[in-house]
């Protein structure tokens, strides 16, 4: 089944705290910040296959973190698949930082720190699933 959360009719105020809360019940526990006063635009879409999980995100002007204290107090060890649609962004791990563009991809290991960043608006596919 296919869901769709946006921040489309949240008002301007509320955006940014219904966008970290989405975020964090459809990927997993992150530290998130907005990076502008602009009123912030998000929507995710996500389906479901067995154990696997596909998401399309579009978004402006954010970080997400995964922190140690998030991985200490998480249950899920997950691989994620960064795939960049639009847009333009700076991801980090490990000590190693990579600028994607549209067609350039990454992949996360949940049980270490990690930053993703985006300053423009961008579209990115993921794909989550259990670490084995």
């Amino acid at each position: 089944m296919q869901e769709v959360l946006t921040t489309a009719n949240i008002a301007a105020p509320k955006r940014f705290a219904f966008w970290r809360d989405a975020v964090c019940d459809t990927f997993l526990e992150l530290d998130c910040q907005a990076l502008s006063d602009r009123p912030f635009i998000g929507e995710l879409t996500t389906i479901g296959i067995q154990d696997m999980r596909f998401s399309t995100v579009r978004s402006r002007d954010h970080r997400v973190d995964r922190t140690p204290d998030r991985i200490r107090h998480g249950r899920e060890e997950l691989l994620l698949f960064h795939f960049m649609l639009s847009g333009s962004g700076l991801h980090s791990q490990d000590g190693r930082e990579a600028r994607l563009g549209p067609g350039d991809f990454a992949c996360h290991d949940s049980t270490r720190p990690y930053t993703l960043h985006s300053t423009t608006i961008s579209r990115h596919w993921y794909c989550r699933s259990h670490a084995r």
